[in-house]
């Protein structure tokens, strides 16, 4: 009778213990959520102020806005140092006398965005009205999801 007494005795501790080890796992957990949230909140505000610099060119715009947002391309392209990078593409582009400016005059590649950012802002013409379109990352498993990916211009 006494084994018996002392065997509840100990699977009644260990019931205790399994039931504090329990909460304390609970509490930790509840202790990381808003740590995770704050940390979520700061990541969607940072993918909103970067969004925002290229957001206010989007519909139509001089060809001295699109100079000014081929700067702001080049400054974030060189600047970034996760290795994003914003393509730039140019559809339909014509010089001041209105002859066709090839696409791989202006156009960007991930391999040489810089290079080819200073030929695009050569070709635009001011007197010209371009219109632009942005392409967002939709890859949740890559670095630029929800980021500005690529800028389109077409004249």
């Amino acid at each position: 009778m006494e084994n018996a007494s002392k065997a509840l005795i100990i699977a009644g501790a260990i019931l205790i213990a399994i039931l504090l080890i329990g909460i304390g796992v609970g509490l930790i957990n509840a202790l990381n959520n808003p740590m995770d949230t704050a940390t979520d909140q700061m990541a969607s505000q940072t993918k909103q102020m970067v969004n925002s610099k290229f957001e206010g060119y989007i519909g139509k715009q001089s060809g001295a806005n699109i100079i000014s947002l081929i700067s702001e391309i080049r400054s974030y392209n060189t600047s970034n140092a996760n290795g994003n990078v914003i393509v730039f593409n140019a559809k339909n582009w014509e010089d001041a006398s209105g002859t066709a400016i090839s696409k791989s005059k202006v156009s960007t590649t991930e391999t040489a965005p810089i290079a080819n950012l200073a030929k695009a802002t050569s070709s635009v013409v001011k007197s010209h009205t371009y219109t632009v379109s942005l392409t967002y990352g939709t890859d949740s498993t890559k670095a630029n999801y929800g980021l500005v990916s690529a800028v389109t211009v077409t004249y």
